[in-house]
Formats: structure tokens, sequence, C-alpha cells
């Protein structure tokens, strides 16, 4: 009797009809925007202005071509990659350091209630598709402009602040160095393999950027970001 049950169960199964295979889930998308409340720090989204200074969108095209050369396995690409990365973490250890520091400031005044400044009317930036190098330098930019707001809610209590922890000071310069690091790179079309070779197209990319450091060559220096 079991058996008969069972049989008439997998006959049963063998005639149902096929499952349809599901269709194939789309990719995520989504919106990325940077919100930029203070002057200065909007000055450096697109700052190509009388002194042709570069700015965060002109890093972020270079970058697009340095990615494309380093997927092509030129080692000057990645090396500038690895500067890049070792310079955004410099900055971010001197943000957070300066950061800090006002937190301090602010937090120790008594018998007032403190909101840090902000603009009413925010800039607001959509961010492009583009390296892990390049959201990182973003990120450093939204925290230069939540310092600038620290030291100007500092100014208008009217607490002085010493000269080496302004941002103007500070900040500025130093972002748009990060910004100018990527320009030095040149477009050589060279990979490891001629640099192995030691042929004419290594030679020439040589001349132009200097001996590439052994462990560079060798991807004994890394960065996380890299895929």
């Amino acid at each position: 009797m079991n058996r008969v049950k069972h049989h008439s169960r997998s006959k049963k199964l063998q005639q149902s009809p096929p499952v349809t295979p599901k269709s194939k889930i789309p990719l995520m998308t989504g919106q990325v925007e940077l919100i930029l409340h203070t002057r200065l720090a909007q000055s450096l989204v697109n700052d190509s202005g009388e002194q042709k200074r570069i700015g965060l969108c002109q890093f972020g095209k270079k970058l697009r071509e340095l990615w494309h050369c380093y997927k092509q396995d030129d080692p000057y690409a990645y090396w500038y990659f690895i500067k890049i990365d070792q310079m955004v973490e410099s900055i971010r250890h001197k943000f957070s350091e300066i950061e800090q520091h006002y937190t301090q400031i602010l937090s120790g005044i008594r018998g007032i209630k403190t909101e840090i400044f902000y603009s009413p009317q925010p800039k607001v930036y959509p961010l492009p598709h583009n390296t892990p190098f390049f959201h990182r330098t973003v990120l450093l930019l939204a925290d230069m402009d939540y310092i600038l707001r620290q030291s100007h809610t500092i100014k208008q209590l009217g607490i002085v602040v010493e000269a080496e922890k302004l941002p103007i000071v500070a900040l500025i310069p130093t972002m748009r160095k990060l910004f100018l690091l990527p320009f030095h790179w040149k477009h050589t079309d060279v990979t490891r393999q001629d640099i192995a070779q030691e042929n004419e197209r290594g030679k020439m990319a040589e001349e132009k950027m200097g001996k590439l450091p052994k462990p560079i060559f060798d991807k004994q220096i890394k960065s996380i970001y890299f895929s």
C-alpha cells in the first residue's frame, strides 16, 4: 500500500511542468551627491579659472585616464595611484586632527548652545561614476567643508584660533597639491612587460617619469582599492 502511494506521487512529480527560469536581476543603481556649504570648498570643485588651477572635476577626469592605463598594466599608473592613496591618507589624518581641535573648542564653551553654521542653500554636485580613489578624495572635500563651517562658527563666537590651525592655511594648499598629483604622470602606453624587456617604450617611459621602484614593479606596495 505504501509502495502504491509512493509510485503515484513519483508519477505526479514527473508530469509537473518545468519551472521557468527567473529573469536576471538588474544591476544596482543609485545617485551620489556632494553637498558643500562653504565658498572655499565650492571653489575647489571646478577650479579652472584665470590661474588655471585644477579642481575636483579635472582631477576626476585625469583619474579615469589613469585608471584605464592601470588596467592595461601601466606600472607608472599603478605607482601614481599608490602616491595618491598615501597622500589621501595623510590628508585625512591631518583633517581629523584639525576637526578634533575645533570640536574641543566648541564643546568647551559654557552657557551657550551652539550649532555648526551652515548655508541655507548649499550647492549640490551629482558625482559621476569614477574610481575608488576619486570618491575617497570627495570625502576629503566634504570633511574640509565641515572644518570650514566649524571655523566660521568659532569666529562668530569671537574665539581666536592660532594661525597654524586656520583652515585656509592648512587645507586649501593641501587639496590643490593632491589634485595636481596625477597630472605629473605621463601617458606612454608602457606596460610591465616593456619595463622587464627594457625595450624602447620602457626606456622612453623611464626618461619621462624616472626609474620605477622595484617594490612598485613587483606590486609589493599595494592598495586595498585595486581590483
